[in-house]
């Protein structure tokens, strides 16, 4: 006759694999918990963790990090006797077959401290410039000192700086750069011509006249519209009857004296 399961062979089942989970998960405490304390250690050492020792080489000496050197040291050291010949950094990278900040890394490890290829060591602009005094710095003039001066002759006399910079096909801030360069300061041409043309000076006998539109009304005028309005006409109806603005019987009144509107207060009064 066949033997039939036992009833709780399904719970032993299970109670083995919850032990065996449980043995998996003291296993890899146990392991993360050796890590830990092997991380503290290294930090405690002075050094990261994780992190060994730099590789050190035949003296002792520790080797340097990153990308090795394109080129040795008597090589850049050769690369700076050109450069401080005369040569320059681009011409050399190009001739290389490398990029400028290669080879300007490359001449600062043989000492290069700059450009010292385009004047003597230890001198500045002004000094390498000698008695001939410095050199302009910037982009060279355009035209020369004679030619500055004729063209400021011919401004002066009467040809505008825009025709002028028009018909030599350059701009308006050259040209007038140009201009003060030849020693121009002002503009006599036009304002000649505009004198001229209305028929007025700048200043008279009486001092300076005044600038802007000329009054509408004389200062007789004035006067009278002054004394209507003291005598109890309205401003508003004074420029109705003229026909002009309120703001210009105003501006006239106050030539004229006038400091307020004393007629609707008198009638008020």
């Amino acid at each position: 006759m066949p033997r039939t399961a036992h009833p709780v062979t399904p719970i032993n089942v299970a109670l083995r694999n919850v032990r065996a989970a449980f043995e998996g998960l003291a296993t890899e405490y146990a392991m993360l918990r050796r890590q830990l304390q092997s991380s503290v250690a290294g930090s405690s050492r002075g050094r990261p963790a994780g992190r060994t020792a730099r590789v050190s080489d035949a003296q002792g000496a520790p080797k340097k990090r990153g990308r090795a050197f394109k080129f040795s040291d008597e090589q850049a050291g050769e690369f700076r006797k050109q450069v401080e010949g005369g040569k320059s950094a681009v011409a050399l990278a190009k001739e290389l077959k490398i990029s400028l900040p290669t080879i300007y890394n490359t001449l600062r490890r043989a000492g290069w401290n700059g450009r010292r290829g385009r004047r003597p060591e230890g001198r500045s602009i002004q000094s390498a410039a000698g008695t001939r005094g410095a050199k302009k710095r910037g982009r060279a003039f355009k035209f020369g000192d004679e030619q500055a001066g004729e063209l400021r002759k011919q401004v002066e006399g009467g040809k505008s700086a825009v025709a002028l910079a028009k018909e030599l096909k350059i701009s308006l801030p050259t040209m007038y750069s140009t201009l003060k360069r030849a020693g121009w300061k002002r503009r006599p041409g036009r304002v000649a011509r505009r004198t001229a043309r209305r028929g007025r000076s700048s200043t008279t006998s009486s001092g300076a006249k005044k600038r802007g539109r000329a009054f509408k009304f004389s200062d007789e005028h004035a006067a009278e519209f002054r004394k209507q309005v003291e005598g109890g006409k309205s401003a508003l109806a004074l420029a109705k009857e003229l026909k002009i603005s309120l703001p210009t019987v105003y501006n006239t009144l106050k030539r004229a004296g006038w400091s307020g509107r004393k007629g609707r207060k008198a009638r008020a009064a």
